[in-house]
């Protein structure tokens, strides 16, 4: 991407003669010298190679020439006049296009300052160049800053333009039209990988930005998107185009091209995601926080509004076991998928639930529509050994991944969840929002639990309800862990025995 500075260039050459006449010529856009400095308040004046060169050699002149532009500078009209470098050009101004900065270079030639020539720079780059060509001479160093500011005056007139708002210059900008509650719905309807949500970064200082920014999945990696908290507020609008990641060999860092609070460069570096923070390599000490979706949130990949999460037939009259989560404190329950039919959404209602384990049971209405070729599963009460292998069926992200059901595989990685939690298995295959509730079978098609959550910040630590449990719920209301139809076969593939299972496996929404 080529620089903002490199595709908006514009250079306007006012030539001024030494006479108390302002140059009023127009660029192809209208913008008068006299407008410009209407639409800026404050200036901030830096060395160019001509003035450092002076300095280094120690010309006691050189001094005085910058002395008498900061006093023109100050009684021209500006509200606050700055000296430095480009790097201590002030950042903490509502608007950078407020901010004019100004380049001096002259020459000396025959005990005289030749040449004097002023840059006033705009946030977008543009440069507005005023020459003088009245000589002025240094036989009287202590005249030569009064010489300078006097000449100046001649040359640009005797005070600038009143500032006002409307002749102020505008950053270019490309929206993505997302604003923080916008992204929040997205997130709410599509879910979340472990890098997407909204992040704040937790700089403290007064004369620091405080960003909030939305990261979004892209084709080829993610899209940074400014929402809040630079410093020069006024320059940004919530929605527009922060920057860019891209993947590297390492899952979890990202190479990261972000524009600057000025827009005119860009900042390479690499960030690391981890257990829902993002720090970059260049500044290691100021992390930022991911602060949506929330800790609790993830487990569903939701926030609010529509909850999405997988369940899975139970009986062939129409119970459907799914995590209580998903479900919780929710009016309208629907279930899809039933016989391929993603396009239905039918009704279900809760029957009977287990808080404590994050265990729910639904009941489809429409019984008539559970067309299945045989009994549901057989559940697996007791416990697995470690290293058995398993999988889940779910359905994650089905915003962003499609409605085609999924299959990840693992194995037991402990037989405690998290710390130490006696009812939940910790199993290596990887899920995703909307895996919640999904059934995780043995390698023989057993059910062995079903999914409740995962460990935040780690790609395979995944967290499900034992067996056991759900056959105690279904016991409560009277169904009993049913002999299936399926035959077991020591020597079938995975593909065979997970097919099986498939038909079985249903999207269910909450609202």
């Amino acid at each position: 991407m080529k620089s903002i500075l490199s595709t908006i260039m514009l250079t306007l050459l006012f030539v001024g003669v030494c006479i108390s006449q302002v140059a009023t010529r127009q660029n192809e856009d209208g913008m008068s010298f006299s407008n410009f400095m209407g639409g800026v308040r404050y200036a901030h004046l830096i060395d160019s190679e001509h003035a450092k060169y002076y300095r280094s050699v120690k010309d006691d002149d050189h001094q005085m020439v910058i002395q008498g532009i900061v006093q023109f500078l100050k009684k021209y009209g500006f509200e606050a006049v700055t000296t430095g470098s480009i790097a201590d050009a002030p950042v903490n101004y509502p608007s950078m296009c407020e901010l004019t900065i100004v380049t001096p270079t002259w020459d000396k030639e025959d005990g005289l300052i030749i040449h004097l020539n002023l840059s006033f720079s705009s946030c977008r780059g543009d440069i507005i160049q005023v020459p003088c060509r009245r000589k002025i001479p240094l036989s009287h160093t202590m005249e030569i800053s009064g010489d300078v500011e006097r000449n100046l005056f001649r040359t640009l007139g005797y005070s600038k333009n009143e500032f006002h708002s409307a002749n102020s210059l505008r950053m270019n900008a490309t929206s993505t039209g997302y604003s923080e509650s916008s992204l929040q719905q997205k997130f709410t309807q599509d879910g979340t990988d472990e890098i997407e949500g909204i992040y704040e970064c937790m700089k403290t200082g007064n004369q620091e930005n405080r960003y909030q920014i939305g990261i979004i999945k892209k084709e080829q990696g993610y899209q940074v998107i400014y929402l809040n908290g630079a410093l020069n507020y006024r320059d940004w609008t919530p929605g527009e185009i922060k920057g860019s990641l891209y993947p590297t060999a390492n899952a979890s860092i990202f190479k990261s091209v972000l524009l600057k609070d000025t827009k005119k460069q860009e900042v390479t570096d690499y960030v690391n995601f981890k257990d829902g923070l993002m720090n970059f390599v260049a500044t290691p000490d100021q992390p930022w926080v991911k602060v949506f979706p929330t800790n609790k949130a993830m487990k569903s990949g939701l926030a609010s509004g529509k909850l999405t999460g997988t369940g899975f037939a139970v009986s062939s009259d129409g119970l459907i076991a799914t995590a209580y989560h998903v479900i919780e404190n929710r009016k309208n329950i629907v279930v899809r998928g039933i016989n391929g039919d993603y396009a239905t959404a039918y009704e279900a209602q809760l029957v009977a639930h287990d808080q404590e384990n994050d265990l729910a049971i639904l009941k489809i209405n429409q019984v008539n529509l559970m067309h299945f070729d045989h009994h549901p599963v057989q559940i697996e009460t007791g416990n697995l050994d470690l290293g058995s292998h398993i999988f889940v069926l779910s359905y994650p992200l089905t915003g962003s991944m499609g409605e085609d059901i999924k299959l990840t595989t693992g194995i037991i990685n402990s037989r405690s969840g998290y710390q130490g939690d006696q009812t939940n298995y910790q199993v290596s295959a990887s899920v995703h929002p909307g895996s919640s509730g999904g059934p995780v079978f043995n390698e023989k098609g057993k059910l062995i639990g079903m999914v409740t959550s995962k460990f935040q910040g780690a790609e395979s630590v995944t967290y499900a309800l034992k067996g056991q449990y759900l056959n105690q719920l279904l016991g409560n209301i009277g169904y009993q862990n049913p002999t299936p139809k399926i035959k077991n076969n020591d020597s079938a593939t995975l593909s065979t025995v997970a097919g099986q299972f498939v038909p079985l496996v249903f999207i269910v929404e909450s609202f």
